[in-house]
């Protein structure tokens, strides 16, 4: 069982991944084939009709780690039934509110001291002892961490 989480886990990974080079490329000027349709997890007991803020502590509370934006956002898609730019613009908005409302409760941490890599869960997830790092049962995704860029100046 612990087996398919795994391969499940490494899937959604290796997905929100393929978002991410499909954006690039966007940027890039290529015109990218993304009609495969995305499958919503089956899930019975996700709480359609419950607010989304409400929707997205559930998210974090059943995936038990740190989650990317994008990694939420992934999991929304077939739920809220809009595009995928506004769902993301929308968790982050979401994402910031239920971190003021819950006092504290849901946080997020900076890998690399980026806004682009962070990630979002309970604050009981992490380790004082490690610096405010994610316990290793709660850790976020890596493969979703972008390498920071290096500064160049040019003389």
């Amino acid at each position: 069982m612990e087996l398919k989480k795994r391969l499940l886990a490494d899937k959604k990974a290796l997905l929100d991944r393929l978002d991410y080079i499909n954006e690039l490329l966007r940027e890039l000027g290529e015109d990218v084939d993304t009609s495969a349709p995305k499958k919503a997890i089956e899930d019975d007991s996700f709480p359609k009709n419950a607010s989304q803020f409400d929707q997205i502590i559930y998210i974090l509370e059943k995936e038990n780690r740190f989650l990317h934006n994008s990694e939420i956002t992934n999991i929304l898609l077939p739920y809220w039934n809009k595009d995928e730019k506004w769902v993301s613009r929308r968790v982050s908005a979401l994402l910031s509110s239920i971190k003021r409302e819950t006092k504290g409760a849901i946080t997020n941490i900076k890998v690399n001291n980026s806004l682009k890599n962070t990630f979002w869960g309970s604050a009981k997830w992490l380790d004082e002892l490690l610096g405010d790092e994610p316990l290793p049962k709660h850790m976020y995704n890596k493969s979703l961490v972008e390498a920071p860029k290096k500064k160049s100046i040019d003389f």
